[in-house]
């Protein structure tokens, strides 16, 4: 159940179909920063070539190459299932094409594996699918920093998004975010029309329609953390049968993180218009942590990865819940959708001594409708709202306690 959603992560794509938030972004702007900010450069100067070297620039420095890894697929309803898969994703940098291009790969061990030494396998096991091959003009994925974003996409079950961070020296981690949609109710609208429009014709006009069934929510179904370093499998050796050291960084396992947060030495980070980046400060409200309840999913895994993120999204209502949504437009275009946050914070690229977060603000509409002859849900695709990363730097022990 949880390796058939690993199989799909990086099938993930960004659905440029448009719904009322969309309706704020002239068409002539690339979607590379997310709606909040192109709402807000939409009458400023934007050098959409510059832009577009930027983030073929960042691709290359950050997820180019061969990143050998492992996946772990986590069930947020049962902290004791964790599943895993060795993979390989291999993205090749072909500067002699015209235009330059990126080919993306990814392999996958089918079968039993482990985590603390590598097992042999046969090629036979192996799956290779291609993704795609992508060009300066032609990005799956939105980059700031060190970090990536693929998606928010609709899946046949729900939606998924996939956030990468490119840590220190060879490491990389990617986290998958899956979530079904459930609670349905009987759509019993026999004797009239309905509408066409929605994905291929799934609404087409007919004298009479087949029930069908809406969801009421979004559950999160399954948190997928692949730990990669270029060219050698990171693994998580057995301290028992081990030196301490010998356990790779990726698998370090902690209670907790000091989470002392030097403010001052902290920045936010986003791409502007003019292909830089907009720099701002960190604020000790942004660091708040979300209690653990029935609405979050929040974890500290192993690698001092943390993930957080809503357990349910409601379709029903209107709702802007998550983080930083203070200065977000306030117009009625928000009423009409549902804003939720997600975050991954891992061991900061730049030092030892920080932390980078990334902050993913999706927007998700209502219309999740289960069509029971080919048990796909279709729906109206969802929307990247914002998109930043935070470096966060600590505090030492001896500071924080003071």
């Amino acid at each position: 159940f949880l390796i058939n959603f690993v199989l799909t992560a990086s099938q993930i794509f960004y659905v440029v179909n448009s719904f009322k938030v969309n309706n704020l972004i002239p068409r002539k702007y690339p979607k590379i920063f997310g709606n909040r900010y192109e709402f807000q450069l939409k009458d400023s100067s934007i050098d959409v070539e510059l832009i577009k070297r930027t983030q073929w620039k960042l691709l290359i420095e950050n997820h180019c190459g061969s990143w050998k890894g492992i996946q772990t697929g986590y069930d947020p309803q049962n902290d004791e299932v964790a599943d895993h898969v060795y993979s390989e994703t291999i993205l090749t940098l072909d500067e002699n094409s015209v235009p330059p291009s990126i080919r993306h790969i990814n392999k996958f061990v089918a079968g039993e594996i482990r985590t603390d030494y590598e097992v042999p396998y046969d090629a036979e096991r192996v799956k290779v699918k291609e993704l795609g091959v992508y060009t300066k003009d032609k990005l799956k994925t939105r980059l700031c920093c060190n970090a990536e974003v693929r998606g928010p996409g609709s899946t046949a079950r729900g939606l998924s998004v996939e956030v990468s961070l490119r840590g220190a020296g060879d490491s990389r981690i990617r986290v998958l975010f899956s979530y079904a949609a459930e609670d349905f109710e009987a759509i019993e609208d026999s004797n009239t029309e309905v509408r066409s429009g929605w994905l291929g014709g799934l609404f087409s006009s007919a004298p009479s329609s087949p029930t069908l069934f809406a969801a009421r929510s979004l559950e999160l179904t399954d948190v997928v953390v692949t730990r990669e370093r270029l060219n050698r499998r990171p693994l998580d050796v057995d301290p028992l049968d081990s030196k301490p050291l010998d356990v790779d960084p990726l698998w370090v396992r902690r209670s907790s993180i000091d989470r002392q947060v030097d403010v001052s030495n902290s920045e936010r980070m986003r791409m502007d218009g003019q292909g830089g980046m907009i720099v701002s400060e960190v604020s000790l409200a942004d660091n708040e942590e979300l209690e653990e309840g029935e609405e979050w999913y929040r974890r500290l895994l192993p690698g001092d990865i943390e993930v957080e993120a809503p357990r349910i999204i409601l379709l029903q209502e209107s709702d802007t819940n998550g983080l930083d949504h203070q200065n977000m437009n306030s117009g009625s275009v928000m009423n009409d959708v549902m804003a939720h946050s997600i975050r991954v914070s891992a061991p900061s690229k730049r030092d030892s001594n920080g932390r980078d977060r990334v902050t993913v603000v999706l927007a998700v509409a209502d219309g999740y409708v289960l069509d029971p002859q080919t048990g796909r849900v279709n729906s109206k695709p969802p929307q990247l709202l914002d998109f930043f990363v935070d470096y966060l730097s600590l505090m030492s022990q001896s500071a924080s306690k003071e």
